[in-house]
């Protein structure tokens, strides 16, 4: 089931919701939905090139278009969760929330997150 809800469309700037400034609530249900993904494909040691179905699979960072804009384009998938940059991005977004946010429902999400991200393949 995880394969099949990492490949749903989710925005692209996904990662831009990782921040302090996102309201309280929206931050939280972000940081949720996330470190249960990443949690549950560290738990269930996917691999992306075996375990992903062959139509949703992120496209090499070299093949994903520069800009993309359409919203259904395959190669956009993954990639917005655990691609080059992104899964870096959101580890170091996940460390500073966790030692800053005043939260610690968020604290705990956060930590959840980059302790999951840390133990994921990238993409």
């Amino acid at each position: 089931m995880v394969p099949s809800l990492l490949a749903a469309e989710g925005p692209r700037q996904l990662s831009a919701l990782v921040e302090g400034s996102t309201d309280e609530a929206v931050l939280l249900r972000v940081l949720t939905l996330l470190a249960t993904l990443a949690h549950a494909v560290s738990e269930e040691e996917l691999n992306p090139s075996v375990d992903l179905p062959p139509e949703n699979k992120a496209a090499a960072p070299d093949t994903i278009p520069t800009g993309a804009s359409h919203p259904s384009m395959p190669t956009d998938r993954y990639a917005r969760l655990f691609g080059v940059g992104v899964r870096d991005r959101l580890v170091a977004k996940t460390e500073a929330l966790l030692h800053t946010h005043h939260d610690p429902d968020i604290q705990r999400q956060a930590g959840r997150l980059h302790t999951a991200l840390k133990d994921t393949v990238v993409f």
